[in-house]
């Protein structure tokens, strides 16, 4: 499910530079805790959480993709349509992470209550997306009206804008902290026309402006 690894295979730059592990350990930094991949493609974010330790692992994703056999060793793995309820009990979770997933998904609404459900009151969630503020992005939407990584050679579906993100998920959650994010874009991302950029990727900042993905870090409400 997570598209940003071509089908799995290639690593996602939230994932592959360390982004998403400092900030769930920023949030959650028991190693005890219980932390659902929802999305987790060949299991590079779950193996990234087990050389820190983290031993109560689970993995959701629509196939079963290649990757390192070590990334789902110890791992509570379940393979299921996307428009499936989650297999798991209500509150069994501290944290869900949904890296480069949700502009892939049919029914982000579902998905959102789902992943409500399956966190304790408390819970964090974090989500990463491309970033559709991008600089770049607004001067391609104003030439062509359309959006560099939205396009008819991938799957991307769904765009998040301030307002279509709020009405999604701040009625269960609480919003804590929002953060940008410029992986290194020769990792073979689908936009050729930006890597360039990566010579220039130490003078620019990484904001609403310059940041390659969004990250919105949520706390589930009591």
């Amino acid at each position: 499910m997570r598209g940003d690894q071509d089908s799995g295979r290639r690593p996602s730059g939230v994932v592959g530079e360390g982004h998403a592990t400092r900030l769930l350990k920023k949030y959650i930094p028991a190693r005890s805790a219980k932390i659902l991949d929802f999305g987790c493609g060949s299991g590079m974010f779950l193996g990234e959480l087990k050389k820190e330790g983290c031993g109560n692992l689970s993995g959701f994703d629509i196939m079963r993709y290649d990757g390192a056999a070590e990334n789902f060793s110890g791992v509570d793995l379940k393979i299921a349509g996307s428009g499936e309820a989650l297999p798991w009990a209500d509150s069994t979770f501290d944290a869900v992470m949904a890296l480069e997933v949700l502009e892939h998904v049919e029914n982000p609404r579902f998905v959102e209550r789902e992943i409500n459900r399956v966190l304790k009151p408390g819970g964090i969630f974090v989500v990463s997306v491309p970033n559709a503020f991008h600089l770049a992005n607004r001067i391609f939407f104003f030439l062509k009206r359309d959006f560099i990584r939205w396009s008819n050679k991938n799957d991307h579906f769904n765009i998040f804008t301030r307002k279509i993100f709020n009405k999604i998920f701040l009625n269960d959650f609480e919003l804590v902290e929002t953060s940008y994010f410029s992986p290194t874009f020769g990792q073979g991302l689908d936009f050729k026309m930006l890597h360039w950029l990566d010579k220039f990727k130490k003078y620019l900042p990484e904001n609403q402006y310059f940041g390659n993905f969004a990250t919105y870090v949520m706390r589930k409400k009591f």
